[in-house]
């Protein structure tokens, strides 16, 4: 029977629900003809289990086992108008919810009449039981009342106030409760695996789910699925995990379609998929889409990437912090007219990384300075409209190692959700920019480059830069004034003669984990 295999299958499946049941539940009025063995509820369905013994039992004797041909004659059929009907608990209105499917030991159809002989199981045994399925009903409703015929015919079967457990949902924690606050705290998470994944497999549940860290805890953040009876709000919490030895592994809470704990799942990520282990099955999720830190090696195989920075005096240099982030060893490479480059080995002087912005000190008996910084930081802010460029070193591999340029606009003076540290821009962002200078037309260092919206969130063209007075404030707590550059040899230049003269102070970053 449909019913026993669902069962089953609760046993195997991830994320599985478990119905709430009720066996020979308290009536307080209903038909003698039938009987109702149990009640079963949970967010998919409610499925109520009727005996007609009762009815075979008082017209026809003897009953078991079956006799001649009086109990032959007797039929028994549902008729399709029959309803569950229930009061809300919230609205407090009366509820009525048509049958939508009928069962015994194989499927039965609506209207047609069944003997007792139709009953007959493989033990050679007759069991009139008819199992009839009902939407879901919500959770908290504790009584039911079951009509054939509202007038409580002598030819249907009626049951008022049965008194049922109620289904009870789980609960956990709304993290967020947007799309644009779940990408604001995945563009915050220097971490490799921060991203949204989707499932892929025909199996179970697909959900659409977000990897992110907020207050320093690791969540897996619900967005989206293709269940039609979900009871889950964008934001809200499906697992919690907790670190292992393993940078790529974690032990975790996972909660169920119906918001129930299972403490039993172990998540892993590798190079883009991530794979959740729960009741002994593995569902693989696909990255779809990041928080765009490239510096951050997707493939944890992988011991080589970059991002850009730019000089300050004294040999201090400027980038994000998610693109030293992890690294054991910091090159810095200073590009020459003629193609030559010099290499220098750098270490981190400051960090700030809620603002992900990173000071890095030249420590090479090799470097001789920089000489005169040409720019100037930048004390106040922009406005909307302003134009602003930036030169970096994008995705190398692919484009080569000459510096690029691109402009825009400043389009807002805040970011996601409301993010007053960042400026958003309309100049292209490609991997490999992070913690390039965002210039203004006097050529004053205006922000720092940070991150692109990934492109399958439709954000196209959407990118931010980190406000250079976090820089003042993060210089201001951990290093000497005289480090912030104050050149003005690029105010007034045409905006070639400005890239000629700045970008030699525009510097490639490569980092190592080994």
């Amino acid at each position: 029977m449909k019913r026993f295999i669902f069962e089953l299958l609760l046993l195997i499946v991830t994320d599985a629900v478990l119905a709430v049941e009720t066996l020979n539940p308290r009536i307080e009025a209903g038909t003698r003809d039938a009987s109702i063995y149990s009640v079963d509820v949970d967010i998919d369905e409610t499925v109520v289990y009727i005996d007609y013994s009762p009815f075979f039992k008082r017209n026809s004797s003897p009953y078991y086992p079956y006799y001649g041909n009086s109990v032959n004659s007797l039929w028994i059929s549902i008729n399709r108008s029959i309803v569950l009907t229930y009061v809300d608990p919230v609205t407090k209105n009366t509820v009525k919810l048509h049958a939508t499917e009928l069962e015994a030991e194989y499927e039965l159809a609506f209207d047609k009449k069944y003997y007792f002989k139709d009953f007959l199981s493989e033990d050679g045994k007759y069991y009139p039981y008819i199992f009839v399925y009902f939407p879901p009903i919500p959770a908290g409703v504790d009584k039911i009342s079951i009509y054939e015929d509202e007038r409580k015919s002598n030819n249907s079967v009626w049951w008022e106030n049965i008194h049922i457990n109620p289904l009870t949902i789980g609960k956990t924690s709304l993290l967020t409760s947007s799309i644009d606050s779940i990408q604001s705290l995945i563009f915050k998470t220097a971490n490799k695996h921060a991203g949204i994944y989707e499932k892929v497999g025909d199996e179970g549940v697909a959900y659409t789910l977000a990897y992110l860290k907020k207050d320093n805890m690791d969540y897996l953040v619900f967005i989206d699925s293709d269940d039609k009876n979900s009871i889950w709000e964008i934001g809200e919490v499906k697992a919690e995990l907790r670190p292992t030895v393993s940078p790529n592994s974690f032990k975790a809470t996972w909660y169920n379609r119906d918001k129930s704990k299972n403490t039993k799942c172990t998540i892993t990520f590798d190079e883009g998929l991530m794979k959740i282990l729960l009741n002994e099955n593995v569902d693989t999720y696909i990255k779809m889409a990041t928080n765009s830190n490239d510096g951050m090696p997707e493939n944890p195989d992988r011991t080589l990437w970059s991002g850009t920075g730019f000089a300050l005096n004294n040999g201090y240099i400027v980038t994000n912090y998610h693109v030293i982030d992890q690294a054991q060893n910091i090159a810095i490479y200073q590009f020459n007219e003629d193609g030559t480059k010099q290499r220098y080995v750098a270490i981190v002087a400051a960090t700030d990384k809620t603002n992900d912005i990173a000071i890095l000190k030249i420590n090479d008996t090799n470097f001789k300075g920089f000489g005169k910084i040409p720019y100037s930081i930048k004390t106040g802010s922009c406005e909307v409209g302003e134009s602003v460029w930036a030169l970096g070193y994008p995705m190398t591999n692919i484009m080569g190692d000459e510096i690029k340029f691109t402009d825009g606009k400043i389009s807002a003076r805040s970011g996601i959700d409301g993010e007053k540290s960042v400026y958003q821009i309309s100049v292209p962002i490609q991997p490999g920019n992070s913690g390039g200078p965002l210039f203004d037309t006097n050529g004053n260092v205006v922000g720092i480059t940070s991150s692109g919206l990934n492109r399958d969130l439709k954000t196209e063209n959407v990118n931010y830069a980190i406000k250079i007075s976090y820089l003042r404030l993060l210089i201001e707590d951990t290093l000497p004034p005289t480090v912030i550059s104050q050149g003005t040899s690029l105010q007034g230049l045409t905006l070639t003669s400005q890239i000629k003269l700045a970008k030699k102070y525009v510097l490639y970053i490569e980092c190592s984990s080994k």
